[in-house]
């Protein structure tokens, strides 16, 4: 999963010298087929979002716009869909495949997935049977494996974009757990550019900015409730960060294209898109990580009661152990009751 040749900025001068970098030091990485993030300036319409009005200053600020595309996206509705992922990374054989069923009503949390690997040559095994509960103070989470249960109960709130398996369909761009506009929101030297450029016909805002995390880049589109488009990320390490005892990354590059976006009762969401993150190593030598997601089955407002949503299934008699302390419980009922008997053998 290795390969030559990685997309650079020529938008600043710190990014100028990290293209200086790679075709100096890393001569092996070209910058043959790399995309012009300012190609074409299509006229700039009056911003949209669904209901067909504008939606405060966003034509001129970039804070603006970046609130509007948060704001959409911490305030869904009650919302339900089936996600299919696909991962490969580039330190890793096999492939991981994730059938995920979502649902989420204001703070309440329930995400079903069935998790499998998979290999270059067709092979296909089953790994385990997952489910998350976020009731709004606690987390109940099973796993089935190999035709045994396990069960804790966790006091931490998960974060929904992770638990999705697909962080970018909800905002979250790299492997850390922020909103790309909350970063973008801390920049200092955030700026919008003068033209929208459209992104696969939709023209879209370009709003960009040097973040903690690295230096982002997204094309939100008003007529879609300015949901991102299209995203860059770039990070160069110093110094490199380590992987391992053996590797470091130097220089890494988030790139989200392919991006769908439907609307179900008025409410738009992403539900496909590719995520590429290449990365640059130590020695010169560079990686890719893949990861593609697809959506179907959305809906808001949906009958959670049909599908039995926000209830645990467990078979009674399970051990349910809390993760931050020692208490146990027994699960019984379709509830947790007081744990009193000895504990039961391992897995």
């Amino acid at each position: 999963m290795r390969f030559h040749g990685c997309e650079v900025s020529r938008q600043s001068t710190r990014f100028a010298l990290v293209a200086r970098f790679l075709a100096v030091a890393l001569p092996a990485i070209t910058a043959a087929g790399a995309e012009s993030l300012v190609a074409g300036q299509p006229p700039k319409p009056k911003p949209q979002v669904a209901g067909g009005e504008a939606k405060g200053s966003a034509a001129a600020d970039p804070r603006a716009i970046l609130r509007n595309a948060l704001d959409a996206d911490k305030n869904l509705p009650p919302m339900m869909m089936d996600i299919e992922v696909t991962q490969r990374y580039a330190h890793e054989e096999d492939g991981r495949h994730f059938r995920v069923n979502f649902r989420k009503s204001g703070e309440k949390l329930d995400v079903i997935c069935h998790t499998s690997a998979f290999g270059d040559d067709g092979s296909v095994s089953d790994l385990y049977d997952d489910r998350l509960i976020w009731d709004g103070e606690k987390t109940l989470s099973r796993r089935v494996q190999g035709g045994k249960v396990q069960a804790v109960l966790i006091r931490e709130k998960p974060s929904v974009a992770r638990r999705s398996h697909a962080p970018f369909l909800f905002g979250v761009l790299d492997y850390e757990e922020t909103h790309y506009a909350e970063l973008l929101l801390r920049s200092a030297n955030l700026k919008v550019r003068p033209q929208q450029k459209a992104v696969d016909g939709h023209p879209c805002y370009v709003v960009e900015g040097d973040t903690p995390q690295g230096h982002y880049t997204v094309w939100l589109d008003p007529a879609a409730d300015f949901r991102c488009r299209k995203a860059r990320v770039w990070k160069l390490y110093d110094p490199p960060k380590p992987i391992n005892a053996e590797e470091d990354f130097r220089f890494q590059t988030w790139e989200i294209d392919g991006v769908t976006i439907t609307s179900s009762k008025g409410v738009f969401a992403i539900t496909g898109a590719t995520q590429v993150v290449t990365n640059v190593y130590g020695d010169g030598s560079t990686g890719r990580d893949m990861h593609k997601a697809a959506a179907k089955n959305v809906q808001c407002d949906p009958d959670f009661a049909r599908v039995k949503a926000f209830r645990m299934d467990l078979p009674d008699g399970t051990m349910v152990r809390e993760v931050e302390g020692t208490r146990k419980w027994v699960w019984s009922g379709g509830n947790l009751a007081p744990w009193a008997g000895s504990d039961p053998p391992g897995p």
